[in-house]
């Protein structure tokens, strides 16, 4: 299985945040925690919310593919949240309905999480699939 977006995060990414954040431990590093998955269709007709967690190479995967697909989709960035919401309106989410994504990093801040987007973002608009 090819995981590049994991790799780009390990081989350059990470380093970039180490050194523009000056961390003393890579550990303290923003890095992907888990991605919620969340199906508005379901809700409405199921009295409880249906949410799928992803978390490691399952997330990075799942994310590699959302911003390969949609990669103009407007994000709404908290302090250590990045929420997505696909609706019918796009092509590519009309068979799967409308769902959101809440990407949970282990940022300390909002801008370490705009960074850390952004550094995902231009990996995938650099290399496309």
């Amino acid at each position: 299985m090819e995981m590049r977006l994991y790799y780009h995060y390990l081989k350059s990414l990470r380093q970039d945040l180490l050194l523009k954040f000056n961390y003393q431990n890579c550990y303290d590093v923003t890095q992907l925690q888990r991605i919620h998955v969340t199906s508005l269709d379901a809700a409405e007709l199921l009295s409880g919310l249906r949410t799928s967690t992803l978390r490691g190479w399952r997330a990075y995967n799942f994310l590699e593919k959302i911003v390969t697909i949609l990669p103009k989709q407007p994000v709404k960035i908290t302090e250590n949240c990045i929420y997505i919401t696909m609706s019918h309106e796009r092509d590519a989410s009309y068979y799967a309905g409308t769902f959101t994504c809440v990407i949970v990093t282990s940022a300390k801040s909002q801008q370490e999480t705009q960074v850390f987007w952004s550094g995902i973002q231009t990996k995938m608009n650099r290399h496309k699939i």
